[in-house]
This record gives structure tokens, C-alpha cells and sequence, in this order.
């Protein structure tokens, strides 16, 4: 084997196992170690599903920032597990014992499900995965014939080869099965199974373009829960994969969330353009809040309960809020964190492990945290129903801070988590009668600097406003309405509003996938970047930001508003000049702005991290045409004045020593350098 130590690369090794598949009737199990990244990961993760049927793999995240998001989707794509090992553990052996145990049990390789029903059946998946010991295996019957009833008669039987396992007859009908619920599990089932199969010929690519148009001269509206036939979810399984084919990502939710005589003219552009693709949905239905959750809704002049609950934990602005929270509260105020995790051990591994990141670890007082594994989108938020109930007589004030941050996916692919998630939290918040605080984002307000605010900082934005969003700023703009009228109702909600979060101003700790941060990387790798820049950048800093919340979250005048983060502009200029000064040598060359899109097109490396993010990197303006800072529509006067004169916290501004002191930190970590890792 030989390497070049330049950074991970998985799809030549994965690619010699495809070409070199398991004995027939045998599966594969797969140890992969990675204490790193790659840029590639969507061809990757589609070549593992494509070995799904006869590999495993069994992943171990190593060192202190590992791409838990490749670690976890490489186990699951193929019915794996996952582990993270933290640096400087003892006990690796307990570790890995943990995985070997999984891999040694038995298992069946082959299985077919043999359905008696009176007409043809299609079982989904089409290919049946290896079955294990304690694993579950969901497979549909998807049907053509409507007039076929699946009645108390029905006979499901397992065979290997000829070999029969064991039957089973269906005594009794699950209520779901009319409600369209397993309707739409076996759809996106099949869509995954089909969009991540062997690539098809370019005849079939052809074939499969005529049909999915034909099918799609009409509106899909499977995704929003009505019957959508099998053709139907087979035509947009091979639409997505036609487009993935032009390198264009399309989603099944991007199928569903667009009218589809819009589709072609994505396909042309090679890129999604919202302002230019009619969205039909309706905002105004989208801004009810349930009925369930007003209902709730009371005042009460009773005093709040001490105890916190806090979401988004992890990640960048999670552990310094943390942080300011166990410094700003009295030591008998318990804080509950809910993670996402696998079980409490590690919920508690995840947040030591951002907190050592950030330099916060230190200044935890460990008896006060409490780590619970649950997850926002989920009802009782992921909680048992006891635990639950328990928690809402003990929180008296939520920090919601949860969110997924993804400015390429449609409004619809991020509802669940963004909006259905700050609901649950919001229904706990009324049922706990506990103040809730939202980190909403500037992505929420309208693109036009003349918009108005009213005295509380709430704004309403028409749907013409909300069709030139993207979904984030679409999630966010609805999660605001349903907290406005919540508020009205007589909730108690606070709403913060940061911009870009830039590093900590003590540490240099950096968001390193920040769009701005993959941008350097990307300038850096190639050794070039835009001669006379002046794009002005505006951010906050997350210590900063963190303080911030937690004074407006405390003051009992913050209630009904909605509190705007914008900071100073400093141009792109500064950061270039910094990094140049850190990194002296590295950047070659300067060249025009019109050369800059062809020029990225070209050098940006495949393994590059900012690989993703290739086409926003290549259409940057860094140029303004002049200097002078633009009037930002950005309203911060109020947010300034109750800061300085209610919660005694000067006003922040951003300066180029900031700047250096992120470019140190990424050059430490290794995120920049002369030949970046």
C-alpha cells in the first residue's frame, strides 16, 4: 500500500472491494479506522449502499474532530455500527471489544420473502440486505392492484435458496395501514434503495428521463402524505439519479417541494435558482400554530422554576453557551442537555468532547449537568412519557438552539427538524410554563434593506419575500410566525437573531465549516485568490453571542422581542491580508474577479473539504465597486440599547486582531497550511 499522507481518501479502497465482492452466500464485515474527512462524501456513501447487501462496515471515529456525520453514515449505509474513540482513552480495548462482538454474530445471507396474495408483489427493498442476530429487518409489499385487501388471511413465508425458514399468518391489521403511513415508509424506502443502486446505462439514463417526465406532468404529492403510485416513486428515484449523473443535486424532497415543469429548467442551469422556481406552498397555512399547542397556552403569576433545559448542545455556539449559562446561574440551578446519542455515556462523550475543543471544559461544574439522550423532531421530544411529564415540572426556561443548518436542501427536507422540532420544544416550554428562547438567524428577515419592524423587532414577510428564500431562511421565517402568534397568545418567548458567528475572541476557536472558513481553505489549497477585494463581511463573535443570550435570556423585559445580532463590517481584505501573514508564501498568485469562477472550476482539489461547496465558492463577488460600507437593512438599535442600558453588556465590534487570531487557530488545528491535511 502507499499513501501521500495528504488527507483521507476512501473511494479507491472502496471501489477494489466492490470489484472484489464476498464468496456467494457469504457476507463481508469491514473495520475502518478515520480520524478524518473527505470532500467526495455522497459517492462514497452511494458506492458502500450499492455493497449493502453483502458488506458491513463497522466504523471508529479517532482523535478529537473526526466527520462524525461520514463515521455514522458509513455504518448505517450498510446496516453497520459506529463507535468514537476519544483521544488519550485507556480503554480502547473495551472499544473495540464492543464492535467485535456485533461482527461475530451469525447471520443470513439471501433471504426471500415469499408474499401469498392473490396478485403480483414487488418486495421492497428489492435486494434483501444480511439478517443478524438482534436486528430487525422491515420489508414491504408494494402492489399495484388497489382492489387486493390485505385481510386475516395472508401469508408471509422466508426461504434461503430453497430452503424455507418459517411462515408466519397475519392475524390482526395494524390501524396505520389505512392512514398512508406505511404507504409513504415503503415509498422512501424504494426511492433510497433505487437512488443508490448501480448507476444505469446511458440508454436506461435515457429511458428513465422519458419517463419520469411523463410521469411528472403532474404535481407528486407523495411527500405531503397523499397516495403516490410505485411508478411514481420509481420515476423520481431515476429522476434524482439523471440529475446526479450532470452533477446536480436533487433530492426526492426537492422533487416533491417544486412544481415539476420547473425541472428542465434546473437540469439547463445545472443549479437551483429560488427565485426563479414558483414555490406552492402556502405560507399562510404553514404560519398556523396547532391547535394543540394554543390550547396550552395560559398566564401565569406563579414564580418560574429555576432548573434549564438546553438544546443543540454540541457543535459550535452549543458548548460556550453552556458555558455562560453555569456562569451566569446559581450553583443550584440544574441544566439538562438533550443530545441526540446512542445512550447517556455518550451524550456526555459528545459534549466534553466540543467543550475541550472550545477551552470550556475547565470551567464546568459537572453536578449541575445533566445529559439526556432525546431528539426535538420527535414527540415528547425522544423523552419517555414519565420523563417527560417529570421534566416539565422542573424547567422554568429553555434555550432552543437546534437546528439543521443547510442552505442547499428545500424548505421541505428541513420541516421536520426545524419546524416540527421548535414546536415539540415550544410545546414543552407552555406545558413546563417556562420561558422560551430561540436562536433564530438574520436568514429570517426580508432580503430588502427598507423593511419595517414593528416595536418588538417582529416582522411579517409577504410570500414573494418568502419564495426568494432559501429553505433554511424558509424555516426560520415560519418557526417566527408560529412564535409571534404564540407570544400574542401569551407565551412567553424570546427571539435572538445572530448573523454569520465568527470565532471566539479569547481562543480563535473557529466553525471550520463555515462558508467563509472553507472559502480561505479553498484559496489556500490553490494558492490563489481575487486580487483588490473589498467584500464587506459581517459577523459575531460566539463568545460574544453566547453572553448575549444568556443577559436577554434572563432579564424579564426581553419578553415579546425579537433581539437582531449584526456586527461591523470588516472587508474580506483583512481576513486575506491576515492569512497571508500567517501563512507567508502560500498564496501565489492574485488574479482578476471576471478569471475567479473559471479559475476554481479548474484547481479546486476533489479531496478538498470545500470540494461541496464548489459552486458557491466559485460564483463569490468579492469586489463592490467602492469601499464605503452599505446601509445594512439590519435593524440593531434596539437590541444595543437593552444590552448596554438593561443588561450592563457593552455593544461588540469585530477587528482584524480577531481575524488573526482565527487564522492561528485553524492553522493549529490544521485546517490551513501550506499543504492542508
Amino acid at each position: 500500500m502507499t499513501a501521500d499522507l495528504r488527507g483521507t481518501e476512501l473511494m479507491k479502497p472502496f471501489q477494489w472491494l466492490e470489484e472484489h465482492p464476498p464468496t456467494q452466500g457469504h457476507s463481508r464485515q469491514i473495520f475502518l479506522l478515520t480520524d478524518g474527512e473527505i470532500s467526495n462524501v455522497n459517492e462514497v456513501l452511494d458506492l458502500c449502499r450499492s455493497m449493502s447487501t453483502s458488506t458491513r462496515i463497522f466504523s471508529f471515529g479517532l482523535s478529537l474532530s473526526p466527520s462524525r456525520s461520514l463515521v455514522k453514515s458509513l455504518a448505517r449505509a450498510t446496516n453497520g455500527r459506529f463507535v468514537f474513540i476519544p483521544p488519550n482513552t485507556t480503554s480502547v480495548d473495551v472499544y473495540v471489544g464492543e464492535q467485535l462482538r456485533k461482527v461475530l454474530q451469525p447471520g443470513i445471507t439471501n433471504v426471500e420473502i415469499k408474499w401469498n396474495l392473490a396478485t403480483p408483489v414487488m418486495s421492497v427493498p428489492i435486494k434483501t440486505p444480511p439478517v443478524y442476530v438482534n436486528d430487525r429487518l422491515i420489508v414491504y409489499a408494494m402492489i399495484n392492484d388497489t382492489s387486493i385487501a390485505f385481510d386475516h388471511q395472508t401469508n408471509v413465508e422466508l426461504y434461503v435458496g430453497q430452503y424455507r425458514l418459517g411462515g408466519v399468518q397475519v392475524d390482526r391489521i395494524p390501524s396505520v395501514s389505512n392512514d398512508g403511513t406505511i404507504a409513504r415508509l415503503a415509498s422512501k424506502a424504494l426511492i433510497l434503495e433505487l437512488q443508490h443502486s448501480k448507476v444505469p446505462s446511458s440508454t436506461e439514463k435515457k429511458y428513465y428521463w422519458i419517463e419520469a417526465s411523463s410521469i411528472s406532468r403532474t404535481k407528486l404529492t407523495g411527500h405531503d402524505g397523499t397516495r403516490c403510485s410505485k411508478d411514481m416513486v420509481i420515476a423520481v428515484a431515476r429522476l434524482c439519479k439523471v440529475y446526479h449523473e450532470r452533477d446536480i443535486p436533487l433530492n426526492p424532497s426537492g422533487v416533491y417541494n417544486y412544481q415539476l415543469d420547473h425541472l428542465e429548467e434546473i437540469l439547463l442551469k445545472k443549479h437551483v435558482v429560488y427565485n426563479e422556481i414558483i414555490i406552492d406552498i402556502d405560507w399562510k397555512k404553514e404560519y398556523q400554530l396547532p391547535h394543540r399547542i394554543k390550547s396550552l397556552i395560559r398566564k401565569s403569576s406563579s414564580p418560574r422554576k429555576t432548573n434549564i433545559l438546553v438544546t443543540g448542545c454540541t457543535g459550535f455556539l452549543g458548548p460556550l453557551l453552556i458555558s455562560e449559562i453555569v456562569s451566569k446561574t446559581d450553583n443550584s440551578v440544574m441544566i439538562y442537555c438533550l443530545i441526540r446519542a446512542n445512550d447517556i455515556e455518550h451524550a456526555q462523550r459528545r459534549l466534553k468532547q466540543d467543550l475541550q475543543k472550545c477551552e470550556r471544559f475547565s470551567s464546568i461544574d459537572w453536578t449541575r449537568i445533566r445529559c439526556i439522550v432525546g431528539d426535538v423532531s420527535k414527540e415528547n421530544l425522544g423523552l419517555t412519557q414519565n420523563f417527560y411529564n417529570e421534566l416539565t415540572q422542573q424547567i422554568g426556561l429553555i434555550y432552543h438552539n437546534a437546528s439543521v443548518v443547510n442552505l442547499q436542501v428545500p424548505y421541505k427536507a428541513l420541516k421536520e427538524s426545524n419546524v416540527f422540532g421548535t414546536l415539540n420544544c415550544l410545546e414543552f416550554a407552555v406545558k413546563s410554563n417556562a420561558r422560551f428562547v430561540y436562536t433564530s438567524s438574520t436568514a429570517s428577515l426580508p432580503a430588502l434593506i427598507d423593511f419595517k419592524e414593528d416595536l418588538n423587532g417582529w416582522v411579517t414577510l409577504t410570500s414573494n419575500d418568502m419564495n426568494l428564500k432559501d429553505g433554511y431562511g424558509q424555516s426560520k421565517v415560519v418557526v417566527e410566525q408560529l412564535l409571534y402568534t404564540a407570544s400574542n397568545l401569551g407565551a412567553d418567548i424570546v427571539v435572538i437573531r445572530p448573523c454569520t458567528i465568527s470565532a471566539d475572541t479569547r481562543t480563535g476557536f473557529s466553525n471550520l465549516y463555515d462558508f467563509i472558513n472553507l472559502l480561505l481553505r479553498a484559496e489556500v489549497e490553490m494558492g490563489c485568490m481575487v486580487e483588490n477585494a473589498d467584500l464587506q463581511l459581517h459577523s459575531i463573535p460566539v463568545d460574544y453571542c453566547s453572553k448575549a443570550i444568556v443577559a436577554l435570556a434572563m432579564h424579564s423585559d426581553s419578553e415579546g422581542h425579537c433581539f437582531n445580532f449584526y456586527g461591523n463590517g470588516l472587508s474580506i481584505s483583512s481576513l486575506h491580508n491576515a492569512l497571508v501573514q500567517q501563512l507567508p508564501g502560500v498564496i501565489k498568485k492574485k488574479i482578476e474577479q471576471n478569471n475567479w469562477k473559471q479559475y476554481v472550476l479548474k484547481n479546486l482539489p476533489e479531496n478538498s473539504p470545500a470540494w461541496r461547496m464548489r459552486e458557491q465558492i466559485a460564483s463569490m463577488i468579492f469586489i463592490s465597486g467602492h469601499f464605503q460600507q452599505q446601509k445594512s437593512g439590519v435593524q440593531i438599535e434596539m437590541t444595543k440599547e437593552f444590552l448596554e442600558k438593561k443588561c450592563a453588556l457593552n455593544w461588540f465590534e469585530v477587528t482584524e486582531k480577531d481575524l488573526i487570531k482565527s487564522i492561528e487557530y485553524m492553522i493549529n488545528v490544521g485546517f490551513l497550511s501550506c499543504q492542508p491535511s
